[in-house]
């Protein structure tokens, strides 16, 4: 009899239970030059009138400083560009959408400090100085007659190319980075 009567509490337990969705925002935050970047990945069946981007300086209390509406979220996901930020510091950011809030998200910003690092002039190696956590990037290079000569797709972190095979001359950057497009010179001087 008890056996039944467990097994019965059991099947009831299992039965009663809902399957609800679930009810998540992720949030990614990274420095790009002056600026945070914030990708917003959305994960909720509670949609509101309106997303809402909150930050906190220095753990100061968070501040709203971005309302969307929702017809800007494509496909579940959203990018962000705060501009806003006007010293270095210790921010963190957070999202809220209906009745769901994301984990707030610490990043250190430095006005001085650069993302991606590009010289303007090398000598036998290319390198790309990358310090971007949110996205991957492209990198393309032409020649002085824009033949594509390399072609690089979702790349993360630093990367080092051998340019000692093409000859002294100035060419042509293509850098793409989420929503951004990069264009600039290198000068090859071996």
């Amino acid at each position: 009899m008890t056996k039944h009567l467990t097994f019965l509490l059991f099947f009831l337990a299992l039965t009663a239970c809902k399957k609800e969705p679930k009810q998540s925002i992720s949030l990614c935050a990274s420095q790009y030059n002056e600026v945070i970047d914030l990708y917003v990945k959305f994960c909720t069946t509670d949609k509101g009138k309106r997303a809402i981007i909150y930050r906190s300086e220095s753990n100061q209390p968070f501040e709203i400083i971005k309302e969307i509406n929702p017809t800007n979220i494509k496909n579940d996901s959203l990018f962000v560009i705060d501009t806003t930020l006007k010293f270095s510091g210790n921010y963190a950011y957070k999202v809220s959408y209906g009745g769901v809030v994301s984990d707030a998200i610490a990043v250190n910003f430095d006005k001085d400090a650069k993302s991606i690092y590009i010289p303007t002039t090398v000598k036998d190696t290319l390198t790309i100085k990358a310090d971007y956590n949110c996205s991957t990037y492209n990198f393309q290079l032409y020649n002085r007659w824009g033949e594509l000569i390399i072609n690089k797709q979702y790349l993360t972190g630093n990367l080092a190319f051998d340019i000692s095979k093409y000859p002294n001359d100035t060419y042509v950057y293509r850098l793409i980075l989420g929503k951004r497009e990069i264009r600039n010179t290198v000068a090859f001087t071996h």
